[in-house]
């Protein structure tokens, strides 16, 4: 999502309640059931929630806070403005409910770029589309190279001083918190990191974030992963898996296999089977 975007789009994106909308019409489970045959897991917050750590907030280890609920997207742009047509175009009637620099008549448009190859990503776009239609939300997924999509919708674009006309995009992959690994969200979410590509930018999850970098109190962790979850710097899609490994039952050292896809054949040895 593109919070900086210089489209007539760039105020709905900053409403967290459009976010929101947005995620209940994303059907994860959907997702994982069908063009993931089972091979994924949800994503409902900035912490992985597989595998469990400790790093993950009990509420999010517990919950989705947005599961498929078309009806309650469609409530959520009703109260706020928006005269929904199912399969049409929802258009704003109310501009001062629908959000600053929204104006009457502003129709739910948005071209979606999203990297091409990858058959469960395609499939997904293509039920979102679906899905959305639902309430008159109107999405145009463009399948495109990876480098096409990367090239337009990763990195700050202001910060980069590239152009920000562009409304959502899917590269097909997620992040990677680093170099520390610890999972506290400054290279990712803060106001003008490089890597935030939306430009998300929060004052008060900035200091949330910050209470993560200073205190080894996980409390300060779980309060912004939990106040995150519902902002949505991001759509939350389902982690796909990544590598499927078969192992000899006598080749030991193996797991737990590197989260990077590294392999690290240094810790494998044999063991004999008993006769």
């Amino acid at each position: 999502m593109n919070f900086q975007s210089s489209t007539p789009n760039g105020p709905v994106i900053g409403q967290p309640y459009f976010r929101q909308a947005l995620a209940y019409l994303l059907d994860q489970e959907a997702v994982i059931k069908g063009p993931l045959r089972g091979y994924g897991t949800l994503t409902v917050g900035p912490v992985g929630n597989t595998p469990v750590t400790e790093y993950l907030s009990p509420l999010l280890k517990s919950s989705n806070p947005f599961p498929f609920n078309p009806a309650r997207a469609k409530s959520l742009l009703t109260s706020h403005g928006w005269k929904v047509i199912p399969h049409g175009f929802t258009t704003c009637v109310k501009p001062a409910s629908c959000g600053a620099g929204i104006n009457s008549g502003h129709r739910l448009v948005f071209n979606l770029p999203y990297v091409a190859g990858t058959s469960w990503i395609a499939q997904e776009m293509t039920r979102l589309q679906s899905n959305a239609s639902l309430v008159g939300i109107k999405v145009n997924p463009r399948p495109e190279s990876f480098g096409q999509v990367v090239e337009q919708a990763v990195g700050n674009c202001k910060v980069a001083k590239l152009p920000c006309n562009w409304d959502m995009a899917n590269w097909g992959s997620g992040w990677l918190f680093g170099p520390d690994f610890a999972p506290t969200g400054e290279t990712l979410f803060k106001c003008g990191a490089i890597a935030n590509s939306g430009g998300y930018c929060n004052p008060l999850n900035d200091a949330l974030i910050n209470k993560t970098l200073t205190s080894d109190n996980l409390s300060f962790m779980y309060q912004w992963e939990n106040f995150l979850a519902t902002q949505l710097p991001v759509i939350f899609q389902p982690t796909a898996v990544y590598r499927l490994t078969e192992i000899a039952n006598n080749l030991k050292g193996v797991t737990p296999q590197s989260p990077t896809l590294s392999i690290e054949p240094e810790t494998w040895y044999f063991v004999k089977h008993s006769p």
